[in-house]
């Protein structure tokens, strides 16, 4: 694992932070993350939430979608989401899949996902698949989601899903 540190400024306001990377692609090992969704209904509690995952010292997080009441309001982003996961998002990865209330423009300039709203990575030994549940899984030419998941299943198939947990996350 390699410690990489890190400060970001917005305006007047710096965060510093600090994570771990994972062990090559493929490399057996132990990967602690955690998983949580839904968070726009409960955003009170979200914080203290956030504490208790960060406390577990993940190595990523993954979001499930529903983010905020109103994707399209990036005052409910920061409020519903961005203030309360404070405590992990400055110590482990984060990803995203998009959940129903995340429409709007936000959520593809937030997560950087050009045209579409669905991505994979591998973590160590743990390949994730975030897809979008309100884009659509239909077997039909051209369906661009549909395409790219059965890209990533095939390849799982292969050897180099031999030894890798893998996870399809959607909300």
């Amino acid at each position: 694992f390699t410690l990489y540190e890190y400060e970001a400024t917005v305006g007047d306001r710096t965060m510093r932070g600090a994570f771990h990377t994972c062990r090559a692609t493929g490399e057996p090992g132990q990967v602690r993350f955690v998983v949580l969704g839904d968070t726009q209904g409960g955003w009170q509690h979200h914080a203290r939430l956030a504490e208790c995952m960060a406390e577990e010292d993940p190595m990523f997080v993954l979001h499930l979608g529903d983010c905020c009441e109103r994707g399209d309001r990036f005052d409910e982003w920061k409020v519903q989401m961005f203030d309360p996961m404070t405590p992990y998002i400055a110590k482990a990865p984060f990803w995203v899949a998009r959940g129903n209330h995340d429409g709007g423009v936000y959520f593809q300039r937030l997560f950087a996902l050009d045209d579409h709203s669905w991505s994979s990575f591998t973590f160590g030994n743990v390949r994730v698949m975030l897809a979008d549940s309100t884009y659509g899984f239909y077997n039909r030419p051209q369906n661009p989601q549909y395409d790219w998941l059965k890209a990533q299943l095939t390849e799982l198939q292969g050897p180099a899903g031999a030894d890798t947990w893998s996870f399809l996350c959607m909300h």
